[in-house]
């Protein structure tokens, strides 16, 4: 092998070893990345769950003013537009 190749293969193993290292650090980037959107997950699954419930007290309420008397339903309506 001559010096020229012995040269040109330590240049392009030198450019492997930076890929390489590059690589990692790009692994890294897109780890930090899915950590990111999974806790943008979670939250996003917590205000589903928060919204559920919202509906369904709301839905209980709307079902329980047709069983109001006129004097509950004036009562419910003052309370809730104070």
């Amino acid at each position: 092998m001559s010096v020229a190749q012995k040269q040109q293969l330590d240049s392009l193993s030198i450019l492997v070893n930076q890929l390489h290292e590059d690589n990692l650090e790009l692994e890294k980037e897109i780890n930090e990345y899915d950590k990111k959107i999974d806790e943008v997950d979670n939250h996003i699954d917590k205000i589903k769950g928060q919204k559920t419930i919202v509906k369904e007290i709301y839905h209980e309420k709307i079902n329980s003013v047709d069983k109001l008397t006129v004097r509950e339903l004036d009562s419910f309506f003052t309370d809730r537009y104070k």
